[in-house]
């Protein structure tokens, strides 16, 4: 009797673990991108040179902000490097050549530059964004209700596949 109340417990515990991660998982609460604050990236032999700044945006009151999570790509038609920060600063380490530096962020207009890297210079380049009045896209409640519905199936399972190896 006591084992059976000990098993009984056991499952409502492992059930309501499961519900919980199923349901920060799929609420998006657990997905992160990864975040290297000011990742450095490596120079070809070749040198080249770095390039910061910071992308900021404005708001609806026109105040000026840092934007994080804002993506700076620095391209030269052959080759892309990109670099993402949390707090709108960023950092990028450039071989020797011309660069077209665009910087995006959903829910802003793009902003693009054209720069030159030369061996052991530092460039400056600070983006100002405008918000593009288009919408960002969220998930509709007919989704989260799939969503939810999916969890529970997948909770069940588990416990049903508990049981069984417990018996």
């Amino acid at each position: 009797m006591f084992s059976d109340r000990l098993y009984a417990v056991t499952s409502l515990r492992y059930s309501i673990v499961v519900l919980i991660l199923g349901l920060v998982l799929c609420s998006g609460i657990a997905y992160c991108e990864a975040f290297q604050p000011h990742a450095l990236q490596p120079v070809s032999a070749y040198g080249g040179g770095l390039v910061r700044g910071m992308v900021r945006g404005y708001d609806m009151y026109s105040r000026l902000y840092s934007l994080s999570w804002a993506t700076v790509t620095a391209s030269d038609g052959k080759v892309s490097f990109s670099t993402s920060t949390q707090d709108g600063y960023y950092e990028l380490f450039l071989p020797e050549g011309t660069y077209i530096l665009t910087a995006t962020l959903v829910g802003y207009k793009d902003r693009t530059i054209s720069i030159v890297v030369l061996n052991g210079s530092t460039t400056s380049i600070n983006f100002e964004l405008e918000e593009s009045g288009i919408p960002i896209p969220e998930f509709s409640s007919n989704v989260m209700m799939v969503i939810t519905f999916l969890t529970l199936l997948l909770c069940i399972g588990f416990l049903r596949r508990l049981q069984k190896s417990k018996a």
